[in-house]
């Protein structure tokens, strides 16, 4: 039966699920892995090497989230964008919907974890593109499930081989597997200190033992892939990349000042404030599980939509804890057809906006002007993608010898789109030496731009107007540069002659 005080988890569920399928595909970090997907698929082999950029060309690169890249491309080849999308709003509601529910489960309130689920959806809002890292959020919410559960006692031993599988799974589908043997061990070690503190080591032991081995087997399942142990080095010169750590934002620490940053320094202070006051005194594995999630999304923004996810289940007991105890009332009457009508309407909300749904339509003009369609799709794609640039190319091939230089992001989406020739950059940043990326920033400013240019043989650029504002204003008005196609977001130019010497400028800053 449909409870009143199920109404309110059911709403946030529904508004979460509303604002995921309403965040429009964005090129970065999606069509560059469909690609690799492809031939994944097509090849029955992992590509070990970078084959789509000429700056790159022939570099090792690891391929860690081959899975994903291969479930991507054939939920594209079967459903298109449309089914992109799909997929991305279930799996993330569904991780959503498990953290409301374990949050419920801790707390013993269904308002609290819905408030809190609320709460870590908004600061993480900014997670929910399509890219393989989205197949990680439900192995990480159902291993801290069972984690925290066991802990707790509402779990038994049994439930700790989700842990180990949930690793094994994740592993193939996104780099941040490495999270998982983490939890596992500052769960298992908070619990042995706990008990040794309590003087309790004796009847513990079991408990503590399982622990330890769900620690153990979870290293070891994180082992299990392509790689060997050969993936932790991958993942080591991702994280220490100097292209990524000077240029990629989200790998940089988070700084308050948006509304999402904001919510997320605001989870920091309420968690210490309810940790401070409750009746609930915090344990020590919740202590340190928050605390080494929060140290690593202070190190890297990147790492806040793991924190978000684990916020809920940690914080919720605290803040029930916090609040006065409510003497029993008198049961409220509970109409169950009427709650059930309600919940299915407040559930047919972000049904009614999925991708094919004529109530799509319905949206604000201001959004749908935001939206491009696939050809022969629907408008699902954000506008900046170079997909029209794509089908002018396809219809006017560049000469065999072309060079093109591209913006990072439609980089992604020419890998994927555009087959006749090899890309500039493009967002997987180690496979491009740091001087190029260097360079690419010189360029985009518009700084020494020809210079730099024909140091790469480049013979035509495509240029977006926003994120390279200073290089289309030098080449709307540089004579040795023709326009060959436009329109209000990327411009498309042909080198008709030798430049003459650069204007002077100011050197871009190798900040991101």
């Amino acid at each position: 039966m449909v409870y009143r005080r199920h109404l309110l988890p059911v709403s946030v569920l529904a508004l979460l699920a509303l604002l995921i399928t309403l965040i429009p595909v964005y090129p970065n970090d999606l069509w560059w892995h469909v690609r690799s997907g492809e031939e994944i698929v097509r090849h029955g082999r992992i590509p070990t090497h970078d084959t789509y950029s000429f700056t790159g060309w022939g570099r090792p690169f690891v391929y860690s989230g081959w899975a994903s890249q291969a479930l991507l491309y054939l939920l594209e080849s079967v459903g298109g964008a449309p089914l992109l999308v799909i997929t991305r709003n279930v799996v993330i509601t569904a991780a959503y919907t498990l953290v409301l529910i374990g949050a419920a489960k801790r707390s013993g309130s269904w308002t609290i974890a819905a408030l809190a689920t609320l709460w870590s959806g908004l600061f993480s809002i900014e997670f929910w593109h399509i890219r393989p890292q989205i197949f990680g959020y439900l192995p990480f919410a159902a291993l801290l499930y069972v984690l925290l559960g066991f802990s707790d006692g509402w779990l038994r031993g049994r439930w700790l081989v989700v842990v180990p599988l949930a690793t094994a799974l994740w592993t193939h589908l996104h780099g941040g597997f490495t999270i998982a043997p983490l939890v596992a061990v500052l769960v298992a070690g908070a619990a042995t200190l706990e008990a040794g503190v309590h003087r309790e080591l004796p009847q513990a032991t079991r408990r503590i033992g399982l622990l330890w081995l769900t620690a153990l087997s979870t290293g070891v399942a994180m082992l299990i892939n392509p790689w060997g142990v050969g993936i932790s080095s991958a993942v080591r010169s991702l994280l220490t990349d100097q292209a990524i750590q000077m240029f990629v934002v989200e790998w940089q620490p988070p700084h308050p000042g948006s509304i999402f940053r904001n919510l997320f320094y605001g989870s920091i202070l309420l968690t210490t404030a309810a940790f401070a006051i409750s009746r609930r005194r915090a344990t020590l594995p919740e202590l340190l599980v928050f605390a080494g999630l929060l140290w690593q999304a202070w190190t890297a923004s990147r790492f806040i939509i793991w924190y978000g996810l684990a916020w809920p289940l940690l914080v919720a007991p605290a803040l029930a804890g916090s609040f006065p105890v409510r003497y029993r009332r008198r049961p409220t009457l509970e109409i169950g057809i009427f709650n059930v009508a309600i919940a299915l309407v407040l559930v047919a909300l972000p049904l009614s906006q999925q991708p094919t749904s004529p109530f799509r339509r319905l949206l604000p003009d201001a959004y749908r002007n935001m939206l491009i369609a696939d050809p022969g799709g629907e408008p699902l794609i954000i506008n900046s993608t170079p997909v029209n640039a794509v089908a002018y190319l396809a219809a006017h091939p560049l000469p065999a010898n072309a060079r093109l230089f591209n913006e990072t992001g439609a980089g992604s989406y020419l890998i994927w789109a555009w087959r006749d020739g090899l890309v500039f950059v493009d967002p997987r940043y180690t496979t491009q030496p740091l001087q190029v990326w260097l360079d690419y920033r010189q360029i985009s400013a518009g700084c020494e731009y020809n210079t730099l240019l024909d140091r790469y043989g480049i013979t035509h650029a495509l240029v977006d107007h926003q994120l390279q504002s200073g290089l289309a204003e030098a080449l709307a008005v540089d004579t040795s540069w023709r326009k060959l196609w436009g329109n209000e977001m990327t411009t498309l130019y042909e080198r008709t002659s030798a430049a003459a010497e650069d204007p002077l400028c100011q050197a871009a800053s190798p900040s991101s």
